[in-house]
């Protein structure tokens, strides 16, 4: 893959290739375009924007300190977007004209968190099923979804992910977790918990156990949660992770 260039972009696919958190999450993405400051040469990693199709949509992606990404965003002309996702804080610093060339506000934050070492197995790790890829697991994930993580649709790559749930012990599942494995690491998500069993380490057993399965023939597994969500980033910290990015959304503003 090959990305279109600019002046001011400087190796394209290499720079961004810099930043862990590309890295991991460049399956994610179709890169369009790259625009950076600094030669991939450089002793450190220079601040890059990626233009990329994510979700249906076309969306902007940056990897750098704040300012220097303010910087460049007031600097270059990026095409019209539907979300961009970008260290925390970067966009306050945007000049307020460049903010209203790019028609975005603000969504709510969240932290990327990686783990790289397997935490010990979890007492109920033997209540951790495989449900698998495709439809039907997706399917059956969902019915869990709808009443413990409502406010999260089905995907179209839904079906691509392997998913698990928590054996509830009477033929039902208790909890669900999706994993998706990716060239950069195995990224979690869908981590959903049927209100009637929460507070009873479903999520910490299925957070566990996966992990530790995906580290077999991964160095890196990696997940995101909401920045206010207090309770989840302790759970996750208590089982190695360590939270690698502060990160905001950003949505464009509807029109009326």
């Amino acid at each position: 893959m090959s990305a279109r260039t600019d002046p001011l972009t400087a190796g394209g696919q290499d720079v961004l290739d810099r930043w862990p958190f590309w890295r991991a999450n460049a399956g994610r993405f179709r890169l369009l375009h790259v625009w950076a400051t600094t030669s991939p040469a450089a002793a450190a990693p220079a601040p890059a924007v990626a233009h990329v199709e994510r979700g249906g949509g076309t969306a902007l992606v940056g990897v750098g300190r704040p300012a220097d990404l303010a910087a460049l965003l007031t600097e270059v002309s990026a095409p019209a977007v539907v979300s961009a996702l970008l260290p925390r804080g970067t966009w306050d610093a945007v000049d307020p004209a460049a903010r209203k060339r790019i028609g975005l506000r603000p969504g709510r934050p969240w932290d990327w968190l990686t783990c790289s070492a397997a935490p010990p197995r979890h007492p109920d790790a033997g209540r951790v099923r495989d449900l698998g890829p495709g439809p039907a697991a997706a399917a059956r994930a969902q019915e869990v979804l709808d009443r413990a993580y409502p406010e999260r649709e089905a995907r179209a790559d839904d079906a691509r992910r392997t998913w698990v749930g928590f054996d509830d012990g009477a033929g039902g599942l208790a909890g669900v977790l999706s994993a998706l494995a990716l060239p950069g690491g195995v990224h979690l998500s869908a981590v959903a918990v049927d209100p009637a069993w929460r507070r009873r380490g479903v999520a910490s057993a299925m957070t566990s156990e996966v992990t530790r399965r995906a580290l077999v023939g991964s160095g890196l597994v990696h997940l995101g949660t909401w920045a206010d969500n207090d309770a989840a980033r302790a759970l996750y910290l208590s089982l190695g992770y360590t939270v690698a990015a502060e990160l905001e959304n950003l949505h464009a503003a509807p029109r009326w």
